[in-house]
């Protein structure tokens, strides 16, 4: 599964982490990547997370938490709450199933609709569930039943606690994105990118590896080279330019001149937490920053 299919899943059925029996293979402590970006009259904290984690992962570093008690702002991808996440459910049926007489089954190769059934019928989903599905649907559908399969539940998120914390000290929360704008971007790509996204995500669930063990192994570590390899590399996640184009690049210049207008427009502190994907890499987001005349330095 790419990792923005789980973001996806994340998204669209809440936040879901490892149950109890998977954290003994995971890491207990974890440090969230953190970069400062500066000008004369800000200091913005630029934090990298991930989407799925082990419940007894301690993540919460000292850094951490003096950036988040400082914070004016809070600016997140998009809304976690479950309020926003109802119109999401009235979205996806829009942007998800198919409505023009075909299936699923006739987008696919005999070979692919085979690779693809087996599977969904290994993981315990209907068929029919599945047939009138896109195919970049389709793959969000087999990697949440992958991930509830693997042990994953619905718990409390990163996102989440950021909000709880943020609510709970008054401080504004801003989103980059809405809900429905991030469903575009898998949804908007054109029908072969989608199919090759939903086979690769077969690919990737067939492995004993779950993807994101490796993503918060290196997470953990602060490995931001090994993980930008892994997610950008040559046979990494994102290897398929057009979709890296329309999944990274694209939402990064995006997030990259909301922040430049952040910073020229107001004083203070503000908080930015946004998927580790995207602050790694040749196209990350700290180095638009950069390339904008910021100041910025990874402090953690």
């Amino acid at each position: 599964m790419s990792l923005f299919i789980l973001s996806a899943i994340v998204l669209v059925y809440g936040f879901i982490n490892p149950a109890p029996a998977l954290a003994e293979e995971a890491q207990s402590t974890g440090t969230p990547p953190i970069w400062t970006v500066r000008n004369a009259d800000v200091t913005l904290y630029l934090v990298g997370t991930v989407q799925l984690l082990p419940p007894d992962l301690s993540w919460r570093s000292a850094t951490f938490d003096h950036a988040l008690s400082t914070a004016d702002s809070l600016i997140l991808e998009s809304d976690p709450r479950p309020e926003a996440r109802t119109d999401l459910q009235k979205l996806i049926p829009q942007l998800g199933v198919l409505r023009d007489g075909r299936t699923l089954t006739d987008l696919l190769s005999e070979e692919q609709a085979a690779a693809v059934y087996d599977l969904a019928t290994e993981l315990s989903i209907p068929l029919p569930a599945m047939n009138p599905l896109k195919p970049w649907l389709a793959s969000i559908q087999l990697g949440s039943m992958a991930a509830m399969k693997r042990g994953y539940m619905m718990r409390q998120g990163v996102a989440e606690t950021l909000v709880e914390t943020a609510t709970k000290a008054n401080t504004p929360l801003k989103f980059l994105e809405t809900a429905g704008a991030q469903l575009h971007v898998l949804a908007d790509l054109s029908e072969p990118l989608q199919i090759g996204m939903l086979m690769r995500s077969v690919e990737e669930i067939r492995k004993t590896e779950f993807q994101n063990d490796r993503i918060i192994d290196l997470w953990s570590k602060g490995d931001m080279e090994t993980l930008a390899d892994f997610l950008h590399g040559e046979n990494g996640v994102w290897s398929d330019e057009a979709v890296y184009q329309a999944m990274v690049v694209q939402r990064n210049r995006d997030w990259a001149n909301q922040i430049d207008a952040v910073m020229k427009n107001q004083q203070g502190t503000p908080l930015v937490a946004v998927g580790i994907g995207h602050l790694v890499g040749k196209d990350a987001l700290p180095l638009m920053l950069a390339e904008k005349g910021y100041q910025v330095l990874r402090i953690e």
